[in-house]
């Protein structure tokens, strides 16, 4: 899943000229619930020397599902039931490429890619470097 991040900062309010800073309580409450009803969740507060930092996240819009599965027409007979196949059908284009993983024969590899076979020695300190 990806998210998308939003810090917000609340500054210290000041009282008067020599008043000490503070943190107008209602305003942060009303900010939070505001961020709250429009799809944000709080992650996290960090406490700064001229106020907070508030960290919230909310999950990026993608379809509700990824994959969706159809059943294949019946066409078996009811003794094979039970063998029924599922197609999978992707509902959204992604980014990122697939990649398939395959085994690969022992047989195939060439004789310097075998896993069995320590690497040829050519003398002291020689190196091989593929």
């Amino acid at each position: 899943m990806r998210w998308s991040y939003k810090t917000v900062h609340f500054e210290l309010k000041k009282e008067g000229l020599l008043g000490a800073g503070f943190l107008d309580e209602t305003e942060i409450e009303q900010e939070l619930n505001d961020f709250g009803r429009s799809g944000w969740e709080l992650i996290s507060v960090l406490e700064v020397q001229d106020g907070i930092i508030a960290f919230f996240k909310q999950p990026v819009e993608r379809p509700s599902s990824y994959h969706h599965w159809t059943e294949e027409p019946e066409e078996k007979s009811s003794e094979n039931s039970f063998e029924e196949e599922k197609t999978e059908v992707s509902s959204f284009d992604s980014d990122e490429d697939i990649v398939h993983e395959t085994a690969e024969d022992p047989e195939d590899l060439d004789e310097a890619e075998a896993i069995d076979e320590p690497p040829e020695n050519h003398g002291i300190g020689a190196i091989k470097i593929e």
